[in-house]
């Protein structure tokens, strides 16, 4: 039912079973809250962790990528630099001509299910 980013559930779910549902979403909300919590008290003391949304790769490649190298790099300013140079190279070639493992079927399917969630 879920088994891609640009599928959605035919089914109004959130309609059909709203309490359900809202249980459902509060409940991974705060299992995924919880996980994403231990991950950081235990690798992020040992391992630098770096979190970056897939959207905002895909939307704003150059601003995402450049902040990563930064981190990764340890650098307040890679302006000037090799990697810069490379960042700009790809980020500037059109998405037809760039190869990746992965290519976006569509950008407007982005966040199409964000209004089934509510504000919390």
């Amino acid at each position: 039912m879920f088994s891609s980013h640009s599928q959605t559930c035919v089914e109004k779910v959130d309609e059909a079973f709203a309490p359900e549902w809202d249980a459902w979403i509060r409940g991974i909300t705060q299992d995924f809250k919880t996980f994403h919590q231990k991950v950081l008290d235990m690798l992020a003391q040992q391992i630098p962790v770096y979190f970056f949304r897939y959207e905002d790769q895909t939307t704003d490649a150059r601003a995402t990528t450049v902040d990563l190298l930064r981190v990764m790099l340890d650098a307040p300013d890679i302006e000037g630099t090799v990697v810069m140079k490379r960042i700009d190279d790809v980020t500037q070639t059109s998405s037809t001509e760039r190869s990746s493992v992965y290519k976006l079927k569509s950008t407007q399917t982005l966040n199409r299910n964000i209004g089934l969630y509510n504000q919390e």
